[in-house]
């Protein structure tokens, strides 16, 4: 190959990187990057009509249940929620 590496240098670079990550994986566990936390993004409070049917299946009952108002507010978001939605 021109400029490049032939098959044999390429599988030579590969092991030597394949090692080099090896060798990186035992660094101690106060060198790995945090792990994904939980952050409060809104509160909300829905305001719910009763439940309405949609009958029996083999799975047990379906059935909807109606949002009709509420609010929902946090460190950087604030809000109403307008009627139309639905739980199923």
């Amino acid at each position: 190959m021109a400029g490049g590496l032939d098959r044999r240098g390429l599988i030579g670079a590969l092991a030597a990187g394949g090692a080099a990550l090896a060798a990186g994986a035992s660094a101690s566990a106060a060198e790995l990057p945090a792990g994904p936390r939980a952050v409060l993004v809104y509160t909300a409070v829905a305001q719910l009509e009763e439940r309405v049917s949609h009958g029996i299946t083999p799975y047990g009952e379906r059935f909807r249940v109606p949002i009709i108002g509420g609010h929902f507010e946090g460190p950087d978001l604030k809000g109403r929620i307008v009627p139309g939605g639905a739980d199923w």
